[in-house]
């Protein structure tokens, strides 16, 4: 599920995956992802989902989470599924 150039890294977590229980994505895997890059000597991370529709055959991820550069940028998350 690793994003093309420039992102040299890829991680799952520190959070564990889901298997979400409702919706119209019930029986969704998926894990929080961050990945990073770098422009110059400054380093850079994204956060998004990997997720699978097939209990772990085949995976895609997701968009990235929104961000500012050098303002906001994310990099440990964890998902959760809320009620609504």
């Amino acid at each position: 599920t690793k994003r093309p150039a420039p992102i040299v890294s890829t991680a799952t977590g520190p959070g564990v995956g889901i298997a979400l229980e409702r919706g119209p994505h019930k029986g969704r895997v998926i894990f929080p992802t961050n990945e990073g890059w770098w422009e110059g000597d400054k380093r850079y991370f994204n956060v998004f989902a990997c997720y699978s529709d097939d209990n772990g055959e085949t995976w895609a991820y997701g968009d990235v989470a929104p961000m500012v550069k050098d303002e906001i940028v994310g990099d440990e998350v964890q998902m959760a599924e809320l009620p609504d």
